[in-house]
Protein backbone atom coordinates (compact mmCIF):
# COMPACT_ATOMS: atom_id res chain seq x y z
CA UNK A 1 0.00 0.00 0.00
CA UNK A 2 1.06 3.56 -0.62
CA UNK A 3 -0.32 6.98 0.20
CA UNK A 4 -1.90 6.99 -3.27
CA UNK A 5 -3.74 3.70 -2.58
CA UNK A 6 -5.16 5.26 0.59
CA UNK A 7 -6.16 8.48 -1.23
CA UNK A 8 -3.90 10.56 1.02
CA UNK A 9 -2.66 13.92 -0.25
CA UNK A 10 0.96 14.44 -1.29
CA UNK A 11 3.09 15.82 1.52
CA UNK A 12 3.94 19.03 -0.27
CA UNK A 13 0.24 20.02 -0.12
CA UNK A 14 -0.06 19.69 3.69
CA UNK A 15 -1.08 22.90 5.47
CA UNK A 16 1.33 24.49 7.93
CA UNK A 17 -1.10 24.01 10.83
CA UNK A 18 -0.49 20.24 10.56
CA UNK A 19 3.29 20.68 10.63
CA UNK A 20 5.61 21.08 13.60
CA UNK A 21 7.65 24.20 14.31
CA UNK A 22 11.13 23.64 12.90
CA UNK A 23 13.83 23.23 15.57
CA UNK A 24 17.30 24.71 15.16
CA UNK A 25 19.56 23.06 12.62
CA UNK A 26 22.86 22.19 14.30
CA UNK A 27 26.31 22.83 12.80
CA UNK A 28 28.16 20.09 10.99
CA UNK A 29 30.55 18.27 13.31
CA UNK A 30 34.27 18.19 12.55
CA UNK A 31 34.54 14.40 12.99
CA UNK A 32 32.23 11.38 13.09
CA UNK A 33 33.05 10.93 16.79
CA UNK A 34 31.98 14.53 17.47
CA UNK A 35 28.86 13.99 15.32
CA UNK A 36 27.84 10.94 17.34
CA UNK A 37 28.44 12.80 20.61
CA UNK A 38 26.32 15.71 19.36
CA UNK A 39 23.39 13.37 18.62
CA UNK A 40 23.83 11.56 21.93
CA UNK A 41 23.76 14.87 23.79
CA UNK A 42 20.53 15.99 22.12
CA UNK A 43 18.86 12.64 22.85
CA UNK A 44 20.05 12.49 26.46
CA UNK A 45 22.29 9.48 25.90
CA UNK A 46 25.66 8.91 27.54
CA UNK A 47 27.77 6.17 29.09
CA UNK A 48 25.89 6.76 32.34
CA UNK A 49 22.52 6.80 30.55
CA UNK A 50 22.89 4.36 27.61
CA UNK A 51 19.17 4.09 26.76
CA UNK A 52 16.13 6.35 26.66
CA UNK A 53 12.55 5.19 26.01
CA UNK A 54 10.36 7.47 23.89
CA UNK A 55 6.57 7.13 23.69
CA UNK A 56 5.21 7.53 20.15
CA UNK A 57 1.72 7.18 18.62
CA UNK A 58 2.86 3.87 17.08
CA UNK A 59 4.49 2.35 20.17
CA UNK A 60 7.56 2.86 22.31
CA UNK A 61 10.97 3.40 20.74
CA UNK A 62 14.20 2.72 22.56
CA UNK A 63 17.07 5.10 21.86
CA UNK A 64 20.30 3.19 22.48
CA UNK A 65 23.78 4.60 22.74
CA UNK A 66 25.39 1.93 20.55
CA UNK A 67 23.20 2.66 17.52
CA UNK A 68 24.02 6.36 17.23
CA UNK A 69 27.26 5.76 15.29
CA UNK A 70 25.17 4.13 12.53
CA UNK A 71 23.10 7.29 12.12
CA UNK A 72 26.11 9.55 11.54
CA UNK A 73 28.41 7.20 9.62
CA UNK A 74 27.82 8.83 6.21
CA UNK A 75 29.90 11.97 6.67
CA UNK A 76 28.69 13.83 3.53
CA UNK A 77 25.08 13.64 4.80
CA UNK A 78 25.99 15.40 8.08
CA UNK A 79 22.90 13.91 9.72
CA UNK A 80 24.00 15.18 13.12
CA UNK A 81 22.72 18.60 11.99
CA UNK A 82 19.17 17.19 12.28
CA UNK A 83 19.46 15.75 15.81
CA UNK A 84 16.94 18.30 17.15
CA UNK A 85 14.34 16.89 14.74
CA UNK A 86 14.46 13.29 16.05
CA UNK A 87 12.37 13.55 19.23
CA UNK A 88 9.64 15.81 17.76
CA UNK A 89 9.33 13.47 14.77
CA UNK A 90 8.98 10.42 17.02
CA UNK A 91 6.61 12.04 19.52
CA UNK A 92 4.41 13.97 17.09
CA UNK A 93 4.83 12.50 13.59
CA UNK A 94 2.70 13.40 10.63
CA UNK A 95 2.55 9.71 9.67
CA UNK A 96 4.04 6.37 10.69
CA UNK A 97 4.33 3.54 8.17
CA UNK A 98 5.31 -0.08 8.84
CA UNK A 99 7.49 -1.13 5.90
CA UNK A 100 9.19 -4.45 5.15
CA UNK A 101 12.85 -4.20 4.20
CA UNK A 102 15.04 -6.46 2.06
CA UNK A 103 16.48 -8.15 5.15
CA UNK A 104 12.99 -9.48 5.95
CA UNK A 105 12.59 -7.22 9.00
CA UNK A 106 9.95 -4.52 9.33
CA UNK A 107 10.82 -0.95 10.16
CA UNK A 108 8.60 1.90 11.20
CA UNK A 109 9.02 5.05 9.17
CA UNK A 110 8.16 8.20 11.11
CA UNK A 111 7.57 11.18 8.86
CA UNK A 112 8.02 14.60 10.41
CA UNK A 113 6.83 17.68 8.52
CA UNK A 114 8.12 21.07 9.61
CA UNK A 115 6.99 24.67 9.15
CA UNK A 116 9.36 27.19 7.60
CA UNK A 117 12.03 24.58 6.93
CA UNK A 118 13.25 23.30 3.61
CA UNK A 119 13.82 19.98 5.36
CA UNK A 120 11.36 17.37 6.46
CA UNK A 121 12.52 14.28 8.29
CA UNK A 122 12.24 10.51 8.08
CA UNK A 123 13.17 8.68 11.29
CA UNK A 124 13.53 4.94 10.80
CA UNK A 125 12.89 2.59 13.71
CA UNK A 126 13.98 -1.02 13.44
CA UNK A 127 11.42 -3.46 14.84
CA UNK A 128 13.17 -6.25 16.76
CA UNK A 129 11.69 -9.17 18.64
CA UNK A 130 12.58 -7.54 21.97
CA UNK A 131 11.40 -4.03 21.05
CA UNK A 132 11.89 -1.22 18.58
CA UNK A 133 15.06 0.86 18.37
CA UNK A 134 16.02 4.10 16.67
CA UNK A 135 17.89 3.01 13.57
CA UNK A 136 18.40 5.87 11.15
CA UNK A 137 17.54 9.40 10.13
CA UNK A 138 17.15 11.01 6.72
CA UNK A 139 16.34 14.54 5.68
CA UNK A 140 14.51 15.30 2.45
CA UNK A 141 11.97 17.64 1.00
CA UNK A 142 8.30 16.64 1.21
CA UNK A 143 8.16 15.63 -2.47
CA UNK A 144 10.94 13.04 -1.98
CA UNK A 145 9.41 11.76 1.27
CA UNK A 146 6.25 10.72 -0.60
CA UNK A 147 8.24 7.72 -1.90
CA UNK A 148 8.79 6.57 1.69
CA UNK A 149 5.04 6.27 2.36
CA UNK A 150 4.85 2.53 1.67
CA UNK A 151 3.54 -0.39 3.69
CA UNK A 152 0.89 -0.29 6.35
CA UNK A 153 -0.14 3.11 7.72
CA UNK A 154 0.04 2.79 11.52
CA UNK A 155 -0.67 6.42 12.34
CA UNK A 156 -1.61 9.49 10.37
CA UNK A 157 -2.83 12.95 11.24
CA UNK A 158 -5.23 12.71 8.29
CA UNK A 159 -6.16 9.04 8.84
Amino acid sequence: MTHTDLALPVLQSIADNLKLPAPALLPKAATRVAAAEMVRGVLGLSEANPAVMVKTPAGDVLLRNEYIDHIVEKEPDARERFANFILPTLQDPFEVWLTMYDDGRPRRRYIGLYQTSKYDILVIVRVLTDGSVLWNLMHADARRLNRQRVGKLLFGKLK
